[in-house]
């Protein structure tokens, strides 16, 4: 800093936290500064602002390690599906993409479908091992064709890095059935082999994406990813596994939601619990170290509006860059509606994650967070909160207990049962969804479903995870809408009845409209009327569906009852809703003939849906 600067910076007194609180406390004219106060999903309350007395690190340590493994300048992997028909055609898009900036091959199941060792020699042919890690979403029985495929290329296994996503619990978890002691006997051998023949690649994975795509929360996700952890460990140890052994072939899978900081926080506190746990095993250093893979969340993926997944799924992939993970997927913005999404949207999702690495140069920083004292105040309490619920599985006997128990299943229900309330009162906003409507856009058709394979004849079955999207509901009443436009050659309309000059309708004319756009239907603006008369001819004259009168509390008194006659006295099966809840007045309203109100906190989902029906 310049000795100018530094003059200058010396003339301003930096205020106290005290002075602060004063401060907002007076722009809140005298209401509490808690009025700032928010609570997540999670039931954390967070505070308008932090300070050095919430950073539960010394001030020179910023940060908990252990971090990710890779070092500084070391870019995280860019692991993007492909979708194709055969091995042919996975292999052409696959170099394509590897020449533009993907760095790992992401095999899902079925695509392409792999039945013998030719098939993947071809998929993956012309592809070097040794510098494109490789990615399985699938179980362990791809293991032998991938051996035999490196034999025929003469590449040593040693040169084999990436691994499997295979989680017999999330596996449970996901379909309701499993052989949980076959699948772990599998596990255990494959285990053996690659701890022996190929030590990069990692054959066992702790996969919470299930629980996330089902509704859970960030404290959920986290008490179940070490209850689960914990369960492979008890488990392989049986099978004669070393603590380090198993460790050395974990990778954690999670997906990733749109609270941008919290989602930082879960994988930052998931470093810091997993080394916990290990240490509790008796693990060192090396074996406390966490490798994350992530994805962009499907739950809050949308067929309304969808290139605002694209700036869903950027933030989404921001904060896994941010949480330090050691590789990504990033959806593509048509995922809920594409059977395959096409070049296009694969490109955009692949150079999201280059943009970051390149253009935002969050590979410069081991620890980006670090430091910020709202981030670590958050990773802790989080860390803190998760801790309490993994004990409580463990109090149940493990997560196989637990899921047996159907604990896992209800906790996640009761989470997104309150996230969808949030939605239809519109607490909580996806943008394009419950609020801001792009009203008249195509509305997208539903994704064709693609049915997974058979499990092993089990011995153990619980009620499954179901996956939600909190879009869907609000995507039927855009569905509605346009059929409903298709058979009368217009949208459903509403008149907006707005009593008044400009600023006594105005606010709650443009509440109206966006509250109503949610569910397709088309808002008939008006100018102020001076009059109930005026208004009444204009709302007789619009023909429309329903009618919203807009005003003050103050008005409404004597304008309710003489505007709601009028209308209804030509047009009797007329909906007329009042923008507003003036508590004192409801009784006398509705005594008039109002039939629904609408107010900041109405359920917008369950107002928009009741209005459809009284139209079909």
């Amino acid at each position: 800093m310049s000795e100018s600067s530094a003059a200058l910076f010396a003339e301003f007194t930096p205020p106290s936290y005290e002075e602060w609180v004063e401060a907002t406390v007076q722009s809140l004219k005298g209401r509490p500064l808690a009025k700032l106060n928010s609570q997540t999903a999670e039931g954390i309350e967070i505070r308008p602002f932090y300070t050095t007395a919430d950073n539960p690190n010394e001030p020179s340590q910023p940060g908990q390690p252990p971090y990710r493994r890779g070092t500084l300048n070391q870019p995280w992997l860019i692991a993007q599906p492909i979708p194709a028909a055969t091995p042919q055609q996975f292999n052409q898009a696959l170099l394509a993409n590897l020449r533009r900036g993907q760095t790992a091959v992401y095999l899902q199941p079925g695509q392409p479908p792999i039945n013998t060792t030719a098939d993947l020699a071809t998929a993956l042919d012309g592809v070097v091992f040794a510098a494109a890690p490789i990615l399985l979403a699938s179980g362990p029985a791809i293991l032998p064709l991938l051996s035999e495929v490196l034999a025929q290329t003469n590449q040593p296994l040693s040169d084999l890095h990436g691994g499997l996503w295979h989680d017999p619990l999330a596996e449970l978890a996901q379909s309701g059935t499993a052989a949980l002691e076959y699948t772990y006997q599998e596990v255990a051998n494959w285990l053996h082999w690659a701890v022996e023949n190929a030590p990069n690649f990692r054959t066992l994975a702790v996969d919470t994406a299930v629980y996330h795509n089902g509704g859970a929360n960030a404290v959920q996700e986290l008490a179940f990813a070490l209850a689960t952890g914990v369960q492979h460990m008890r488990t392989l140890q049986d099978h004669g596994l070393s603590i380090a052994q198993i460790a050395s072939q974990l990778r954690f899978v999670f997906a990733i939601g749109g609270d941008f900081f919290m989602e930082i926080a879960k994988l930052r506190a998931a470093r810091q619990l997993w080394a916990q746990v290990v240490a509790a095993f008796g693990g060192d250093a090396e074996a406390q170290k966490m490798v994350i893979h992530a994805e962009t969340a499907v739950t809050n993926l949308s067929r309304l509006d969808p290139y605002v997944n694209m700036l869903r799924t950027t933030t989404e992939a921001f904060a896994a860059a941010v949480g330090g993970v050691d590789s990504l997927c990033t959806l593509p913005f048509n995922q809920p509606f594409a059977a395959e999404p096409d070049e296009f949207a694969r490109r955009i999702a692949r150079n999201q994650q280059l943009i970051l690495q390149e253009e935002a140069n969050l590979t410069q920083l081991i620890d980006p967070a670090g430091g910020a004292y709202y981030a670590e105040w958050l990773t802790d309490h989080l860390g803190q909160t998760a801790w309490a619920l993994f004990q409580e599985i463990e109090a149940q006997g493990g997560m196989v207990a637990a899921l047996q128990a159907g604990l896992p299943q209800q906790w996640v229900a009761a989470t997104a049962v309150a996230r969808a309330a949030n939605l239809a009162k519109r607490k909580e906003v996806l943008v394009g969804v419950n609020q801001y409507a792009n009203v008249g856009e195509p509305v997208n058709g539903e994704r064709s479903s693609v049915s997974g394979g058979q499990s092993p004849s089990s011995n153990l079955q619980i009620q499954p995870i179901q996956p939600i999207r909190l879009a869907e509901p609000y995507e039927a009443l855009r569905d509605w809408a346009a059929v409903y436009e298709t058979r009368n050659g217009r949208r459903p309309q509403i008149f907006l009845a707005n009593m008044g000059p400009i600023r006594q309708h105005k606010a709650r004319a443009d509440f109206t409209r966006g509250f109503f756009e949610v569910g397709g239907f088309e808002i008939v603006d008006s100018e102020g009327f001076d009059g109930v008369e005026t208004a009444v001819a204009a709302a007789l004259s619009a023909n429309a569906h329903a009618v919203v009168i807009c005003s003050t509390d103050e008005t409404y008194p004597a304008l309710v009852k003489p505007l709601v006659q009028g209308i209804k006295a030509q047009q009797p099966d007329t909906v007329v809703i009042l923008a507003g809840y003036p508590q004192d007045q409801i009784e006398a309203h509705k005594a008039a003939g109002i039939d629904a109100f609408i107010y900041l906190g109405a359920d917008c989902l369950a107002l928009n849906q009741w209005l459809q029906s009284q139209l079909s």
